[in-house]
């Protein structure tokens, strides 16, 4: 289970994002930052569920990780969707450009 002390939101490459430094385990600073968001709603076994998918860029990595394995690391997508339910579920922040008025 993701708690806040897994990560830390760090400021992106373009002052205007977040990007997310990883603290645990073998992803350890790591960032990344992640691009659309999309929550999609579907029937499964009778059931409607919310199935969350997003894309995500590989800001920087240490030394000792290797970028183009971890682009296709299933437990690496699995754990940044844990992240990312995390950030949803617990804080709010603001998604989009919702600056400017109509």
């Amino acid at each position: 289970m993701i708690n806040d002390s897994d990560y830390k939101l760090v400021e992106g490459i373009n002052e205007k994002t977040y990007s997310v430094e990883c603290l645990v385990d073998k992803y350890t600073g790591i960032v990344y930052t992640y691009g659309d968001v999309k929550m999609n709603e579907e029937v499964v076994d009778g059931e409607e569920i919310c199935r969350l998918s997003f894309d995500y860029k590989i800001e920087s990595v240490p030394e000792d990780v290797d970028r183009d394995i971890l682009k296709t690391d299933q437990d690496f997508q699995n754990h940044i969707g844990e992240v990312l339910a995390h950030i949803i579920t617990n804080y709010e922040y603001k998604i989009g450009n919702n600056d400017e008025k109509p």
